[in-house]
Parts: C-alpha cells; structure tokens; sequence
C-alpha cells in the first residue's frame, strides 16, 4: 500500500443495506482539551525523553558558549539540534500512538526510530522555510508555521510525501485548524514573554533547563492536540 494512502480507512467498500462505521473522530468540542486528556496515555515515554533533553540542553551551555566562537560551540549546537530533534520524533510518535490507547517507552521509542530520517529530513527543511519567513517578519514565519503544522507528524507516521500529507489534513477540518491555530499562536505569545523573562531572571544552563522542560510538556500537549485533528477523519 503507498505510503500516502490514510491510514485507519478502510479499503473494502460496505455492501448495499449494510451498516457503515461511523468516521473516526479524536475530538470534542475543543480540539486542544482533548489533546490534554489523551496526552497523559503516554507519560512515561514522553517525560523520559523531555527530561533526558532538558539535561542534555542544560549540559551543552553549561560552559556559557559564545556564538561562532570556535569548533566547539558548532559541535555543541549540532548535538543541541540533534537532541531536539531525537525528542521531538519521540513526543511526534507518542503523540499519534495515545490515541489508539496507553504508549510505553519501547513503543514510542520504537515508532521515532522507524521514520527518524524522514523525519528529520522534513521538520529540517520546515524549520528552514519558517526561518526563511521569520527572516523577513514575524508574521510570515508564524503563518508558514501554520500552515505546516502536521509536517512532523505526517513524517513520523511515515508519508512519503508529508507536505501533502499536511494539506489533507488541513482541507479536512479548515476551521478546526484555523481555531485550533489562532489559540496555539496567543499561547505562543505569553510563552515567549514567559521566556524572555526565563532567560533574564535565571540564565545560564539552568534556564535552558527550564526552557526545555516546560517547552518540552508543552509540545508533548500540542503534538498530541494536532494529532487529534491530523487523525479525524469525521
């Protein structure tokens, strides 16, 4: 079967008078709250990998690296991007498995290893368009966010082609997503203010902890409310 064939459909049409099963729906009346009930199925996976990142981030600026100053601060930022993005394939997998019920470590673990690569390879190239676009404003970068929200997920579920994956997704449920992505982004707003002042009244490797472990459980609740949405099909 090709890998951007939905999965969770079927693919034997019911017979005529037969009773057809209603579409899967992973959502209430706010697609957020229901991302925060199902989250917690998988707590132990998702904690495990949001500490163990907190720690590595803490770790690599522990020494208060200056940017650009030598081999070591690259070498530091290309563990620090490689441990974000091992965390959030982790958090991705996790994400989509809470909502077929309880996720273990292995579980999870298991699904970020298969689609790693794709992965990695897509959220990268991701990060480089909403760069591209932050380079010009905030506003650019923040729609083109947006309106590739599903990429991580499509690509930790394995499509070939995430980027469609993603459209899909979003021409399903057009003004879930639109709700869904103006309340994300006020919450974004008072995170970054919650940040600047992290980074001001604490600093140096124990504000990276702190960053990195509430950004962690934050990203651990919008994955999994995205993946909510990115799997409804009604």
């Amino acid at each position: 079967m090709s890998g951007d064939v939905e999965q969770h459909e079927s693919v034997v049409a019911p017979q005529q008078g037969e009773p057809t099963a209603a579409p899967a729906r992973y959502y209430g009346f706010s697609v957020l709250v229901s991302g925060f009930a199902k989250m917690w199925r998988a707590l132990l996976p998702a904690l495990l990998i949001i500490v163990v990142n907190a720690a590595a981030q803490a770790a690599l600026v522990g020494n208060n690296p200056v940017a650009g100053s030598g081999w070591v601060f690259w070498v530091q930022a290309a563990a620090s991007a490689l441990m974000l993005l091992v965390t959030g394939a982790v958090l991705a997998a996790a994400a989509l498995a809470t909502l077929d019920g309880w996720v273990s470590p292995g579980r999870a673990f298991a699904a970020a290893r298969t689609h790693f690569v794709g992965y990695a390879v897509w959220v990268v190239a991701q990060s480089a368009l909403v760069g591209i676009g932050l380079a010009f404003y905030t506003l650019p970068g923040w729609v083109l966010w947006g309106l590739t929200v599903f990429v991580p997920l499509a690509a930790i579920d394995g499509r070939r082609n995430a980027i469609g994956a993603n459209f899909r997704a979003i021409g399903a449920h057009p003004l879930r997503w639109l709700v869904t992505w103006i309340v994300v982004s006020m919450l974004a707003l008072l995170g970054w203010l919650a940040a600047g002042a992290n980074t001001f009244l604490v600093g140096g490797w124990q504000a990276a902890a702190i960053a990195n472990l509430v950004g962690g459980v934050a990203a651990w609740w919008l994955l999994t409310s995205w993946a909510c949405l990115y799997r409804s099909r009604g």
